[in-house]
């Protein structure tokens, strides 16, 4: 399984999407259990990932250092908005399998979203880091209603210094005011639109012998080719836990003052197998949606609270029916491609509850 753990609920940005930046937390800001317990917890899991989250995770890099240093995993990942990458020790980041970077798309947006200066800090860490990190670099995205997806996807998509890897996008969706969208509708118009033209022009690389790490379309296409069924993509509930810095263990995690959500705490639990599907998408409208098994939910935190209403809810499942039947529409041409021998179906292989956003 996966064990997400808050490192630090302090963070050194502001950023104008976040809630715990605008909602101050009254958990404890720092770890209040002891490594010794994490380590003896998580090592009763043979097949652990540890990954470092926050806040911001490398405003603690001890803690990166003794975690990876002390506790057995097979894989270690951070999520970090990437000002202090270029803190880690060398010898560390090589240890990281998987970064993901908070960045936006250009300039523009991602200091519109994340404070002036912002994207030149993380461009030049990362410009940095890059000779050295032999893993995954993935853009991590927050789309808002000044993001427009066909841009800027694509810009970090050909983004040459520093390159990624694969880039995912999670929509501000029902984790704001409703309020705060002055044209809901039009935007989605829009950026239904614009996930076909990326469709279109993703299947059109292939061509080229070139499967690009567009996330939520390259997870989608394998499970349609595959005939795979799929639970909550991001693992939220069932695989991936987040453990947070009172020894709670969440379900999600967004949710560390929801008490509905915590699952456990690592100093009354032996046995972490006991947390596997703890909590399961089981409302309607996903439990009788057409594509719930391909959709897997989008959200847990958003299924069961809905805070956007029920009206809120179906607006926003028309972006992940488009989504999934445009790659519907076009997986007999990626099956032809991959019948040609032009591309393969391990192509579309990858690292599985990463953190990645698969339904955005």
């Amino acid at each position: 399984m996966i064990y997400n753990i808050f490192l630090t609920r302090k963070c050194n940005l502001c950023c104008e999407y976040c809630g715990s930046c605008r909602f101050p937390t009254n958990l404890p800001h720092e770890i209040t259990y002891s490594l010794d317990r994490l380590k003896e917890f998580i090592e009763k899991d043979n097949d652990a990932t540890i990954a470092f989250y926050g806040g911001e995770p490398t405003l603690r890099i001890h803690l990166i250092e003794k975690i990876i240093d002390n506790i057995r995993a097979k894989t270690f990942i951070i999520q970090t908005n990437g000002t202090r990458l270029n803190k880690i020790p060398k010898n560390y980041l090589e240890k990281i399998s998987i970064i993901l970077v908070s960045i936006d798309g250009s300039q523009e947006i991602t200091d519109l979203n994340r404070g002036k200066g912002t994207f030149n800090r993380v461009i030049n860490n990362l410009q940095d880091i890059r000779p050295h990190f032999k893993g995954e670099l993935i853009a991590r995205m927050t789309l808002s209603e000044s993001s427009d997806v066909y841009r800027d996807v694509r810009w970090l998509l050909y983004s040459k210094n520093p390159k990624f890897d694969g880039v995912h996008w999670q929509i501000n969706f029902m984790f704001d005011d409703l309020e705060k969208w002055n044209n809901i509708h039009s935007w989605i118009q829009k950026y239904n639109s614009d996930i076909n033209k990326l469709i279109n022009e993703w299947v059109l690389n292939m061509r080229e012998h070139r499967v690009q790490r567009i996330y939520p379309f390259m997870a989608i296409m394998q499970s349609l080719l595959l005939n795979q069924t799929t639970k909550l993509r991001c693992g939220a509930g069932w695989i991936y836990h987040t453990i947070d810095t009172n020894g709670n263990i969440l379900a999600c995690p967004i949710t560390g003052e929801l008490s509905s959500f915590w699952i456990g705490n690592i100093n009354k639990i032996n046995d972490p197998e006991i947390l596997r599907d703890a909590l399961l998408i089981k409302n309607e409208p996903c439990i009788s949606c057409d594509v719930f098994d391909i959709c897997g939910g989008r959200c847990l935190f958003a299924n069961y609270f809905k805070p956007w209403g029920d009206e809120g809810y179906n607006i926003i499942c028309t972006t992940i029916k488009n989504l999934i039947n445009k790659l519907i529409e076009k997986k007999d041409e990626v099956s032809n491609l991959i019948a040609s021998g032009i591309i393969n179906i391990k192509d579309f292989d990858y690292f599985k509850y990463s953190g990645v956003e698969i339904i955005p």
